[in-house]
């Protein structure tokens, strides 16, 4: 697969709604808590970078997958969806998916053993809503919460993963802290939505 044909596949250019965040978190982290783990933010960075094209590839992949396959989808199939128009198989399309999504999981998991089990269920949510966004019976993107699911697992959680990563080792998660993140994430959440 061509380097052009693979960025537009993950679409690439979305990637700014995944750095956002994660940048917005990094800062919140730094200010209220005087202490950045770059090590540990560099490797959150990639993992989440991954997911999030893991997640695109996947919603094009199934985008084509069960479009319905009638003369009025014919141009839909051919010209717009990104693995039409550029033949890309389903079984490379699903290699790339599941790729990226298994390294990102490989990285989320050791980063789990360093810094602790809160962001075990922070990743396994993202990763759910990540999936299921475009995958399963019944989609999140094809039902009325589908944008609210996005906004909030990009804004909020990647924000506060970025928080957690810096202070895992100075500060507890209460519920004061995590409202105070999540209010000061709104802006990262309203501009996923």
């Amino acid at each position: 697969m061509k380097p052009k044909v693979f960025l537009e596949f993950v679409e690439i250019k979305s990637l700014i709604a995944s750095v956002l965040p994660f940048v917005l978190g990094s800062m919140y982290a730094y200010y209220n808590y005087h202490q950045l783990h770059l090590g540990y933010l560099l490797l959150f960075f990639i993992a989440s970078s991954l997911f999030h094209m893991a997640t695109n590839a996947n919603d094009n992949y199934q985008d084509f997958l069960h479009a319905p396959r009638n003369d009025d989808n014919q141009e839909f199939l051919q010209e717009t969806n990104v693995v039409g128009v550029n033949q890309i198989s389903i079984g490379q399309a699903r290699t790339i998916t599941f790729g990226l999504a298994g390294i990102s999981l490989i990285i989320g998991l050791w980063l789990v053993t360093q810094t602790g089990l809160p962001l075990l269920w922070m990743g396994l949510y993202s990763y759910a809503v990540g999936y299921f966004y475009a995958g399963g019976p019944k989609p999140i993107s094809q039902g009325p919460f589908g944008e609210f699911f996005s906004g909030f697992t990009m804004g909020f959680m990647i924000f506060w993963i970025a928080v957690f990563i810096n202070t895992y080792d100075t500060a507890a998660i209460t519920w004061q802290s995590t409202l105070a993140v999540l209010i000061a994430s709104g802006l990262a959440i309203f501009c996923n939505f």
